[in-house]
């Protein structure tokens, strides 16, 4: 007789903190474990690869961060900075640029993330946000000394 073995899938991994990343396709575990975990660290890479996409430095994180796992909104932020600060630093007048539309972006940034962690947040919510903040003042911290390293 033959013997019916429960089919095993993958449909998303949880962090350690408890967030839920739903991957993009499902993963079959009916091979060895070298064959699924494989394919389990691929799904991952293409899940949150097509995550950043979604990300838009024009619409922001802010507001979004519920719907993207803390880490990815982190390298965004890492990443937009980075963005911002090389094209100031590009300009003309770097110090001008740092100084002024930089502060005034991070500023709105920093004014929106303190709204929503004073809001009614579950705790992983409330872990993404206080991360956030905590980047973009670390970000700001170095455009000061930068600023006053020139």
């Amino acid at each position: 007789a033959a013997k019916h073995q429960k089919q095993v899938e993958i449909t998303h991994i949880v962090s350690p903190d408890g967030e839920h990343l739903e991957l993009v396709s499902k993963i079959q575990v009916s091979q060895g474990p070298e064959a699924w975990m494989q394919a389990l660290e691929q799904k991952m890479f293409e899940t949150l690869k097509k995550l950043l996409y979604k990300l838009s430095p024009t619409k922001g994180y802010t507001q979004s961060s519920e719907k993207y796992p803390g880490q990815l909104l982190i390298t965004f932020a890492q990443y937009q900075w980075t963005s911002e600060i090389e094209k100031a630093l590009m300009d003309a007048d770097p110090n001008k640029s740092l100084n002024n539309q930089h502060t005034q972006h991070k500023k709105v940034i920093l004014t929106k993330l303190t709204s929503r962690v004073r809001s009614n947040l579950d705790r992983i919510e409330r872990l993404k946000v206080v991360s956030l903040i905590t980047i973009e003042l670390h970000h700001r911290d170095i455009r000061e000394q930068m600023l006053k390293d020139r």
